[in-house]
């Protein structure tokens, strides 16, 4: 019989095991934020309201609009703004609905290029406006 006492290891026994779960876990999270990250085409630039006017209406797939989206929707746009102020930034959107209906202040929308999915259609910037015609959302469609 020996006299050494038993060796106890961190990763050894129920806690061990809940270390390691938390650890895998940890790790899954950083690697599919860095993969988003990475595989997000609407983020890679700022935002510069004279490139951005200067591609209105450009059918380029790699319109540079599309990566400032996130930078539109983030850092342009703040809640209450008015359907004036945002085309006063943006210029005039390529695609604005007809008023009536539910919504008396239809969206807007602008054309980012094809920079999603296949590249076979464009993605676009669609606003949205409260009922008192104040910004409330934007969205990116990728049809």
């Amino acid at each position: 019989m020996s006299d050494e006492a038993p060796r106890l290891s961190l990763f050894s026994g129920k806690r061990g095991k809940w270390l390691l779960g938390i650890g895998f876990a940890i790790l899954v999270l950083v690697q599919g934020y860095a993969i988003y990250e990475q595989g997000n085409p609407f983020n890679d630039r700022p935002f510069d309201g004279e490139t951005w006017r200067m591609f209105a209406g450009s059918e380029v797939p790699d319109n540079p609009r599309g990566k400032m989206a996130t930078a539109v929707m983030h850092e342009v746009l703040r809640p209450g703004m008015s359907r004036a102020e945002i085309i006063e930034i943006l210029g005039p959107p390529e695609v604005a609905a007809q008023a009536g209906g539910i919504n008396s202040w239809p969206p807007i929308r602008y054309r980012l290029g094809m920079w999603s999915g296949e590249r076979m259609h464009d993605d676009w910037l669609e606003i949205f406006f409260d009922a008192k015609g104040g910004f409330d959302h934007a969205v990116l469609i990728h049809p």
